[in-house]
Order: structure tokens, then C-alpha cells, then sequence
């Protein structure tokens, strides 16, 4: 068993103020999920601890993340202090994000999280095609062979996956 220490716990309270995570909200919990599992493949080395990443229905999915944050999320983040190093990182993965103007009435508000957590996750695939055949067969709302390229070129630019 992996006890909690304070830097996954700092780190985790840092995303959910950052990125203002509430876990009543299902579509927060979903971004919650894709945020840490693509900042765990930023080599946020606070975040090896959820190494039990699994598919599931909205992509990458980790049940040691839920537990913990039920657990340690308090309420009220007003103060909570984001340390300089999370700061950076944040800030780096808000640019790769913000690369994405995603249309809010064709989809949900986590889907750019969702998009790209799922390309990661398959790219063991080491083929484009079989990338994106295994994506829309996994999330057909999520098609558009625009979008899945030029996430396939953020992606590859941030040496988050590795395919020619």
C-alpha cells in the first residue's frame, strides 16, 4: 500500500485549485483524471504514485486518484498555495491545452483533456492509423480527423508520444 505524502497531496490540491476541480461535478472528475494522467506523462515525478491507469468509458482512468481525492480534497481551495515548480508545469500544460478551441456545443468541456489522454494511452500502437481507428471505435464523438491530427502534432512536439 502507497501512503499519501505530502507532495502527491500538495500536488493534487494544486490541480484541483488550478484548474478549479469540483468532485461533485462528473465532468470534473473525468478532467481531473486526464490532467493527471497527462501530467504523469509530463514527468511530474509527484504524480508516480498513480501508476494503475486502466480504460475505461471516458479514457485513462485511475482508481487510486478517486479514492485520494475523495479523501484529501477539501471543500474550500482558497488556501491552497501552488508552489513555483507546479506553477511552471501548469503553465506548460495550459499552452499545450490552449492549443484547442473546441466548438461548446458539439463537445464537453473535458474533451481536449479526454483527446489527448486517449492518443497518449493508445500510442503503444506505434501506428497513426491504428491510433485513430482504436479512438473513434473508443469515442466516435470524437472523430474529426483534423482535431485528432493536430493533437498528434502537439503531442509529438511535447515528446508526449513517440510515433512516426
Amino acid at each position: 500500500m502507497i501512503i499519501m505524502t505530502e507532495k502527491i497531496k500538495e500536488t493534487l490540491l494544486s490541480i484541483k485549485k488550478h484548474y478549479n476541480i469540483d468532485l461533485a461535478i462528473f465532468n470534473d472528475r473525468v478532467k481531473l483524471q486526464k490532467i493527471v494522467y497527462l501530467l504523469k506523462k509530463m514527468d511530474l515525478n509527484a504524480l508516480n504514485k498513480y501508476n494503475d491507469f486502466s480504460w475505461y468509458l471516458y479514457g485513462p482512468y485511475s482508481s487510486r486518484l478517486t479514492k485520494d481525492a475523495f479523501e484529501y480534497f477539501p471543500e474550500d481551495s482558497k488556501n491552497i498555495i501552488i508552489d513555483n515548480l507546479s506553477s511552471k508545469i501548469f503553465t506548460d500544460f495550459d499552452k499545450l491545452i490552449n492549443n484547442f478551441n473546441l466548438d461548446k456545443n458539439k463537445y464537453p468541456d473535458y474533451a481536449v483533456y479526454e483527446l489527448l489522454a486517449s492518443i497518449v494511452y493508445f500510442s503503444n500502437q506505434k501506428d497513426l492509423d491504428k491510433i485513430y481507428t482504436k479512438l473513434v471505435e473508443k469515442k466516435p464523438y470524437l472523430s474529426d480527423k483534423e482535431l485528432f491530427n493536430k493533437a498528434i502534432l502537439i503531442l509529438k512536439e511535447k515528446n508526449l508520444i513517440n510515433i512516426e
